[in-house]
Parts: C-alpha cells; structure tokens; sequence
C-alpha cells in the first residue's frame, strides 16, 4: 500500500495548479454524512486539498481506495462501495492483494443518474496492464512501481 499511497501522491502533486490542489490521505477519517453521522476511513483517498483544521468531507474526495483482505470483501466490495457511491464520490478502487503484493486493480465511476458505481475497467498484474487512468488527476504506474 505504501508504493501505491507514494504513486499517487506523485501523480497528484503533478496535477496540482495554482487553483487546484490535491494531495492523497491514508487511513484518514472521511465524514460521508452529518446526519446520521457517518465517516470511514479508506485505505486512500486522493482528495482536493483542504484545512488541516477541517474535517474532509465526500465533496472534498475524488477518488476512494479500499485494499480488500480476507475479511473485509462483502465490506469493500459491497456495504462502503454503496455508502461511496451515495456520498457521491467520483470514482472507486477495489485493490486485491496476494503474496508478491497488488494482484488487481478495479476501477468504478459513479453514474451519477443512478447513482451507482459502473465497473470501468479490472487491471491485472498477471496480465501485465499498465495502469492507466486519465480521471480524476492523470495516473501512469507500472505494476514494478507497486512491488514492495
């Protein structure tokens, strides 16, 4: 995950601009909701840059990334990717670990008429797709930038 939270945060300092900041938040509290009072606290999260002062919020959250683990796959890839997807945020990553490390990514974009996420695309490293992402900051890593 350290590799993964590092790439990004490359890609989002690069993406950043004078009008627009963005930086990547790891294991982060992330209030979806006031009332009922809800946060979660995703493995990453790229976000626009806000207070440190202030809590981040789902406006605030562009792009969510849970790793899933043995326990937590009907959580990941069912309950958080609902409240996500209700909380409006753009884009999803479900990452799938094994022993040498990220197996597969699956990227999700929020059809905001359902307000559903739709399954975009599923990178594998047995494949040997390079991960590639224009959305929601410009994204380029190989799977050896992932190795720990």
């Amino acid at each position: 995950m350290v590799r993964l939270a590092h790439g990004l945060e490359v890609h989002a300092k690069r993406a950043s601009t004078a009008e627009t900041c963005f930086d990547v938040g790891a294991d982060v509290d992330l209030r979806l909701w006031d009332v009922p009072l809800l946060n979660r606290r995703p493995d990453l999260v790229l976000h626009t840059c806000v207070p440190d002062d202030e809590t981040l919020r789902s406006r605030d959250a562009l792009l969510v990334i849970e790793i899933v683990s043995a326990g937590s796959e009907k959580r990941d890839s069912v309950d958080k990717m609902a409240e996500y997807a209700n909380a409006a945020i753009p884009h999803y990553w479900i990452v799938r670990m094994d022993s040498v490390g990220i197996a597969s990514v699956e990227w999700y974009s929020l059809d905001r008429g359902t307000m559903v996420y739709a399954h975009m695309r599923t990178f594998m490293r047995d494949v040997g797709d390079h991960l590639e992402f224009e959305v929601p900051v410009k994204i380029s890593m190989t799977w050896e930038d992932l190795l720990p």
